[in-house]
């Protein structure tokens, strides 16, 4: 689902499936048990994420906004249609997509 690592102060997330109403609650059980105090950069890792629905977005805001004022968020490997579901739904206004 998420493999979480941590090396110093950067959080790296790597999403291993689909975003989608199967498997979000599955893995916001698993964002909620991490704790981002020492975090100063946060990493996730699209790459193997094909498909992204509006349970995935309402995943992405409700962990990602709230830490966006005291952690630097960055969104890397996602395909052009995840990030242009990103871009429509104005994640990339608070979290940096590459």
């Amino acid at each position: 689902m998420i493999q979480i690592t941590t090396n110093n102060d950067v959080m790296i997330a790597v999403f291993q499936q689909d975003i989608n109403f199967e498997t979000t609650r599955i893995m916001e059980e698993i964002l909620r048990h991490h704790t981002y105090s020492n975090i100063s950069r946060l990493q996730i890792d699209l790459s193997a994420v094909r498909f992204i629905d509006s349970s995935g977005v309402r995943l992405f805001i409700s962990w990602l906004y709230p830490l966006k004022d005291r952690i630097h968020i960055e969104i890397m490997g996602a395909s052009a249609p995840i990030k242009n579901v990103l871009s429509i739904c104005q994640i990339d206004q608070f979290v940096d997509v590459k």
